[in-house]
């Protein structure tokens, strides 16, 4: 049986015999008798690969090889290389300064960092693509979203069995800023939709809605469900406050199950409310179009709020321009 415990694996990293870790790591990296994987998850093939790193490299390379890098090469041409973008080598003033009415816990204080040249790719990781690595995960119907439910870990497993590296918190700054000397990836924060998606705080999104002339229908992206939930409440409380539009209730909904159902025969059943979708990013193609058709044809009778993990609602709004434009509000949480 294989002994897939985190901490065991973690302990074997201090183990002083290379034989007791060979044999307890051997089959976490080999395959069944369908050529399938024994083991996928990450953190169980990280602590693994730690623990083999320090033992020898020789057993690093026996155990490695059949399971991540025999092939890795071939697999980044023919499924990656095309993506990858150059970015030169450079200099740049890395994180927030004093005065950034946007930025988060360690973004301070700003300094300057040098960076070599490195490669990035300009498409994230799909769930089909992913699934090539893993041959358990299960694909939705939506196959070149990205891929979901994957942590730090499984990506950095994946990144080997590929031969690609993730990107520094430096690296991605950096790529995404451009050459931009502000705090996006343009010099002025109005510009930024003609770059990408414009995320605000919810305080900022609300200064919006009181003197803003478009219907008021968010995306949080981000946070965890319930602090979602109470964020759309303050939000639905806030519009009736400043008279912009009567809601009356907050009808929460999955992607899932709002995928089962004809949106168009329920509309009548949430006019003077807010809806908030979880999970939105799951939202097939013909329940995009549906609730488009809903917000045009209920127009100020209905709030519409989508949430999901901040990668995942930022891919799905880039596939879905027409809707993402008419969700005005996005709210990174």
């Amino acid at each position: 049986m294989i002994n897939t415990n985190i901490e065991f694996l973690k302990n074997l990293s201090n183990e002083t015999n290379a034989d007791i870790i060979y044999t307890n790591v051997k089959d976490i990296f080999g395959f069944n008798d369908k050529g399938e994987p024994n083991v996928v998850d990450g953190e169980v093939l990280y602590w693994a690969w730690k623990a083999i790193q320090h033992a020898s490299k020789p057993m690093e390379e026996e155990l490695m090889n059949k399971r991540f890098y025999d092939g890795s090469k071939e697999r980044y041409i023919k499924l990656l290389q095309k993506h990858m973008k150059k970015i030169d080598k450079g200099s740049f003033n890395m994180g927030s300064a004093p005065d950034t009415k946007l930025k988060y816990i360690g973004e301070e204080p700003q300094h300057i960092v040098d960076l070599n040249q490195f490669y990035v790719s300009d498409i994230v990781i799909s769930e089909e693509l992913y699934s090539k690595y893993d041959p358990f995960y299960k694909v939705s119907e939506e196959k070149n979203m990205p891929a979901r439910n994957v942590s730090w870990y499984d990506a950095v497993m994946f990144c080997k069995w590929i031969n690609c590296r993730l990107l520094t918190e430096a690296e991605w700054e950096y790529a995404s800023k451009g050459d931009s000397n502000g705090l996006w990836c343009c010099e002025k924060e109005e510009d930024i939709s003609d770059h990408g998606i414009l995320y605000r705080t919810l305080k900022s999104a609300m200064n919006h809605v009181r003197y803003g002339d478009k219907m008021p229908h968010f995306v949080f992206a981000g946070g965890e469900e319930r602090i979602v939930l109470a964020v759309a409440k303050r939000v639905a409380k806030e519009l009736n406050k400043v008279g912009y539009v009567s809601v009356r209730s907050i009808v929460k909904i999955t992607a899932e199950k709002l995928n089962q159902i004809d949106l168009s025969e329920q509309a009548g059943k949430i006019a003077g409310g807010c809806m908030l979708v979880t999970d939105a990013a799951e939202l097939t193609k013909e329940s995009v179009e549906k609730l488009k058709s809903v917000m045009e044809q209920e127009d100020e009778k209905v709030v519409v709020m989508l949430a999901g993990p901040f990668d995942e609602m930022d891919c799905f709004l880039d596939i879905y321009p027409d809707l993402a434009e008419k969700l005005v509000y996005k709210v990174r949480m």
